[in-house]
Formats: structure tokens, C-alpha cells, sequence
């Protein structure tokens, strides 16, 4: 103690600071008048232990907790991306309710329902926004230009117009790409293992992503190096897929790839496309729930921890634009053999033990 004066603490608005001994008796009027309790012994245990107070002790002591905007694009019970996000938040140590708010939307496929849930972000008080695929990454970019958003993921950031560096996105948006033009050619080249001789296939792509011309464009520039034949049909959701995989079928089509926006839409899928003989290859969830009988591609709950970390990042004061946009380091192969049975496909055994996954 300098000079021998002696220091109390006072707790005010949960900031503790040194106190001189000759303003003692003014802080205890002070306190009195306020009708605050004055427990020295209490004040003090505190202070020594406020520096080893976890985030959420201090959440529960007054402070902010952080308020998450997440837009899924796709229907409720039917976006895995939310699930995947709340877990990568869970992993860094965020428990919600405590150390976060998350106020999750659904836009049902619908660019008039994100549009509205975006409204209520930029006019609450939203900390950052958590876009889920590509056309909530865009329309929460023409929502806002100072809420942090962080795309989680998109296909193709720069070639969508989102981003123009990867390495320093700039202003207010960052997140995780997927794009990959290598993930079209792997696939391609896992059907054509599947099915000897494969010369057509059909594409299905989304009217309400922007992504989708350069899907197909891959799609197409991956085929023609094998010799395969690409008809793309477009459409806008769920309840144009029957009239699709028609169409698709009757064009002599042998397998279909489907855009990974469609890839959570659920079992109906899946279940249209054994229905009209089609061998479908998407994303891995999609093989993995959805019964699609081939799923390749960036590993979602990878990509969807990288967002949490993220949003950590910038909750924690960092710039969005600073912050790189992330790609995805690891990728899976997932086969479904019950799928292959009800098609009547025998999977080559070689196929089988590259595999990361084989549903049985």
C-alpha cells in the first residue's frame, strides 16, 4: 500500500475500483442512500476472483449477453446447418441461453421470408448475422452494411459477387466458401465407377441461387472431360422436384447430381429419385440422411465450426473484413447401400473401401 493508505472496493455497475480509505464513509452513504448493501468482505472475495470468472459467469452478472442472427434457408426440422452451428458454438465453449443468444430464422426456400427475418435483425440488436448458404449470404448483404455477417458456408464467394479476396473480404462480411470445381469431377468420376459406360447424367440447380449458373458450368466442364453428356433442368424448390426428375429421366439420363442447396431437403428426395431409377450423388448429409445413393464433398460440421469460430473472432472485437474467408480442409465419401439396393447396383468393393462412410 503506497503511503499507508489504506484501499476498500466498492462495486458499482459491476466495476470494482480502488477506493481511499478518507472516501470510505462517502462510497458508504453513498451505497446506503442507493439502497445497496455494503458487504466489504463479499466486495473484496470478488475482486480476487473476478479475473477467474468464466464468460458466463460474468454474462449472468449483468453484462451483455451477445445477440446471433442466423438465417437458414431451408425449412425448419430440415436445415442441418443450424444444428451443425449451434455444435461448433457448443465446442468452442459458448453454451446458449448463458454466453449466447441465437435468434434463428427460416426462410423456407423463400427470398420474401429472409428479406423479412433480416429486417428484424437490422432493427434488434443483432451482434452478427450467420448466413446459411448462398442466397441468405446475399440477402443479408443487401440488408446490411454494418452488422458483421459471416457466410456459413457458400459455394462460390467471389464468383457469386459477395467477395472479391478471400484474404481480406472487406467490409462488413467474411465466412466459409466451399467452392471447389474438384468436388464436381470427384463425383462425376464415382458415378462413372458406379455405372460403366455413363455417358448422360442430369443436373438439378436452384432459380433462387445465385450459385447455380456456376454449378452447372463446373458440372458441365467436368463431364465433357469424361465424355458424359449434362441436361440441367432448374427450379425453385421441393415442389417442383417431381416434374424435374420426369423430365430428367425421359432424357435418357442415367444418374443425376443435385446442387448442394437441395441437399437437406429431406427423404423425398431421395425416395423421388429411386422412384424414377436415378442414381443421385450430392453432398455426403445427403447420402447420409436423405438416401441419396452417392455423397461427396466438404465435411459440413467442419465447415460450420469454422463459422463459430468466427463469430467468436468477432465478438470478440475483431473486423470481418480483416478476417480471411475460410475453404474447407476436409472432405468425405460417404456410400449408401440400402440406396444401392433398391436401385438394384452392385457397388464395386474398391469404391466401398475408400469410402469414409458406408450406410448399410
Amino acid at each position: 500500500m503506497d503511503g499507508g493508505v489504506f484501499c476498500s472496493y466498492r462495486l458499482d455497475a459491476l466495476t470494482l475500483a480502488p477506493t481511499p480509505r478518507h472516501d470510505q464513509r462517502a462510497v458508504q452513504e453513498e451505497a446506503q442512500a442507493g439502497g445497496i448493501e455494503w458487504r466489504r468482505r463479499e466486495v473484496i472475495a470478488g475482486l480476487a476472483s473476478a479475473v477467474a470468472w468464466p464468460r458466463g459467469a460474468r454474462a449472468q452478472k449483468g453484462a451483455k449477453v451477445p445477440v446471433v442472427g442466423v438465417l437458414a434457408w431451408g425449412a425448419s426440422g430440415r436445415d442441418a446447418y443450424v444444428d451443425l452451428f449451434r455444435e461448433g458454438m457448443r465446442e468452442i465453449g459458448y453454451a446458449e441461453g448463458r454466453d449466447v443468444t441465437l435468434d434463428v430464422r427460416y426462410a423456407d426456400a423463400s427470398a420474401e421470408r429472409a428479406q423479412a427475418a433480416l429486417r428484424d435483425f437490422v432493427r434488434g440488436e443483432i451482434d452478427v448475422i450467420v448466413a446459411c448458404t448462398t442466397p441468405s449470404a446475399h440477402a443479408a448483404k443487401s440488408a446490411t452494411a454494418s452488422i458483421p455477417i459471416v457466410m456459413a458456408p457458400v459455394a462460390d464467394a467471389i464468383a457469386t459477387g459477395l467477395v472479391t479476396n478471400l484474404a481480406r473480404p472487406a467490409g462488413n462480411i467474411t465466412g466459409v466458401t466451399a467452392a471447389s470445381p474438384q468436388v464436381t469431377a470427384k463425383t462425376l468420376e464415382v458415378l462413372r465407377e458406379v455405372i460403366p459406360g455413363l455417358s448422360r447424367v442430369g443436373f438439378l440447380g436452384s432459380t433462387r441461387d445465385p450459385n447455380a449458373p456456376t454449378f452447372q458450368r463446373e458440372t458441365e466442364a467436368a463431364a465433357a472431360g469424361l465424355g458424359v453428356l449434362v441436361h440441367a433442368v432448374m427450379v425453385a424448390g421441393l415442389a417442383e422436384f417431381e416434374g424435374a426428375l420426369t423430365q430428367i429421366a425421359a432424357q435418357g439420363a442415367q444418374a443425376l447430381i443435385v446442387q448442394p442447396i437441395f441437399a437437406n431437403e429431406g427423404a423425398a428426395m431421395g425416395d423421388l429419385a429411386i422412384r424414377h431409377r436415378l442414381p443421385t450423388a450430392s453432398t455426403a448429409s445427403a447420402a447420409r440422411s436423405n438416401g441419396f445413393l452417392i455423397g461427396y464433398g466438404a465435411v459440413q460440421a467442419k465447415m460450420m465450426r469454422q463459422a463459430a469460430v468466427q463469430v467468436d473472432k468477432i465478438l470478440k472485437g475483431a473486423k470481418p473484413g480483416d478476417l480471411p474467408v475460410e475453404q474447407p480442409t476436409h472432405f468425405e465419401l460417404v456410400v449408401n447401400l440400402k440406396t444401392a439396393a433398391a436401385l438394384g447396383l452392385a457397388m464395386p468393393p474398391t469404391l466401398l473401401v475408400r469410402a469414409d462412410e458406408v450406410i448399410e
